[in-house]
């Protein structure tokens, strides 16, 4: 397929459109899972700079964004699109078969790139979640945690004080449909997708690349953190970037943040091909009179990535080095 076609999958309960961003000869594939209100569409700008770089950049609009099909911004259940995105993935590998697999999922496509990971994990080589929705409880999900009917069937109001979302059931049992700009039973859905996620299994020892920027106010960073910690395995990554916002993939931020993401991408790539080459002599001995080490040492710690200078490497301020 040339860069940017479409093509479509029947998901459990809605028609999914899928883009794809391809080159001639991939050496990655990428799976991009949007956030509430986005769409893949959009993320053309991003997909050209990682299939400059080799990758088969592909994934759907969620049920009810961009060209899917569905009622505006209304996802009734999360989990289902999980089973979605494997058979998509798995079309992508009959396609380009052997190619590794990393999965880039951002704010609610962060908690849904998870739980493709807790279940999946094993046919991955690397999961990025950008300002994903994680924690116990969220900011966003709290939304809806003042809402209920008092025993008199009185009508009851609460507000958001940094949001000014009202939320209201009145003596009929009506529930408010909207909640600032998402939907009432799609946040249902992702507080269903967060217990999941929080109680699921660890990410063992998949790379995690987990970015965020420095001045999110939507999602926040240390909610994210409670569900992190939890699942962090061997080979875990956090990196925060300096004068960002929600959304990492436009505006000024979006440069550093696809090349703190190709950076960890190229890492994994050499790490694992060392060390599957020295796989090999490890179940060889024949060859050699000696075991060679199976260790690859990545700097898995915390990293502020800032703006860099003119001129300088690109990936420079990434702090990822190889031994």
């Amino acid at each position: 397929m040339s860069a940017g076609e479409i093509n479509y999958s029947r998901s459990t309960r809605a028609q999914l459109t899928i883009h794809h961003f391809s080159i001639h000869s991939p050496r990655y594939l990428l799976l991009v899972v949007h956030g509430y209100g986005d769409a893949v569409g959009k993320y053309a700008e991003m997909a050209g700079a990682f299939t400059r770089t080799g990758a088969y950049v592909f994934g759907p609009d969620l049920p009810g964004h961009g060209l899917s099909a569905g009622e505006n911004l209304l996802i009734e259940d999360l989990e289902p699109l999980v089973d979605s995105l494997r058979s998509i993935t798995d079309e992508a590998r009959w396609q380009y078969p052997g190619l590794p697999l990393f999965v880039l999922g951002h704010s609610m496509g962060g908690m849904i790139a998870t739980r493709y990971a807790q279940r999946f994990r094993h046919g991955m080589a690397g999961l990025i979640l950008a300002a994903p929705l994680l924690g116990e409880t969220t900011r966003i999900t709290r939304l809806m945690d003042g809402l209920h009917k008092s025993a008199t069937g009185d009508i009851q109001r609460f507000s958001d004080e940094t949001t000014g979302a009202g939320m209201m059931i009145d003596r009929a049992g009506t529930v408010r449909e909207w909640f600032g700009p998402f939907r009432r039973q799609t946040l249902s859905a992702m507080k269903r997708m967060l217990m999941l996620a929080h109680s699921g299994p660890g990410f063992g020892s998949l790379p995690v690349l987990w970015i965020h920027g420095k001045e999110d106010s939507t999602v926040l960073a240390e909610e994210t953190e409670t569900t992190l910690e939890r699942l962090r395995g061997s080979r875990y990554r956090k990196l925060n970037i300096e004068k960002a916002g929600h959304n990492l993939f436009t505006g000024d931020a979006w440069p550093r943040t696809v090349s703190s993401v190709q950076t960890f991408i190229e890492d994994i790539l050499r790490s694992d091909g060392k060390r599957n080459f020295q796989t090999v002599f490890h179940f060889c001995p024949c060859f050699l009179p000696w075991t060679l080490s199976r260790t690859w040492t990545l700097p898995w710690t915390e990293t502020r990535l800032t703006p860099e200078d003119p001129g300088s490497p690109p990936h420079s301020a990434c702090g990822l080095t190889t031994p």
